[in-house]
């Protein structure tokens, strides 16, 4: 019986470490245009598409769709970022916006929720600090947070 505990501890100590999480720091910066796609108020409709950097995507390319509350600058929505090989990471968005002097200073929590490739079973969080400029509708991003890869 003992022999038989002590084999079970044993497989479960060696088992720990590959089930734990380990999330890593995830950072870049991505330049973005944003296009209105609807108007039911209180909600705008919102198609986000750029390009930027990241650690563990390299250059990639970002499609993103949101509403937002037009009464009080919250926005919710989804996002995808894909790497050049086709790797991606998917996601939602909660953010708030203010907007002075035609400048909108946006912060944006995006919740990743899986992926393709490497990223598949991919989870974590990045804070997204976006300044958009609301006469070209083009903004400049910067990223931060971190990434599990689930593995």
């Amino acid at each position: 019986m003992k022999i038989m505990i002590m084999a079970m501890l044993t497989i479960a100590a060696l088992a720990t470490p590959a089930m734990a999480q380990n999330p890593v720091p995830f950072h870049g910066t991505m330049v973005t245009s944003e296009v209105d796609t609807s108007f039911e108020f209180p909600l705008a409709g919102k198609a986000l598409e750029g390009t930027g950097q990241a650690t563990y995507l390299g250059r990639f390319t970002l499609g993103a769709d949101f509403a937002v509350n037009v009464t009080n600058g919250t926005a919710s929505g989804t996002f995808t970022m894909t790497a050049a090989n086709g790797d991606s990471i998917v996601g939602t968005s909660l953010g708030v916006g203010t907007i002075e002097g035609g400048i909108a200073n946006i912060t944006e929590t995006w919740t990743i929720t899986g992926g393709s490739g490497r990223f598949v079973g991919a989870s974590g969080t990045i804070v997204i600090s976006r300044v958009l400029d609301l006469a070209t509708n083009l903004s400049a991003a910067v990223m931060s947070g971190v990434i599990d890869f689930g593995q």
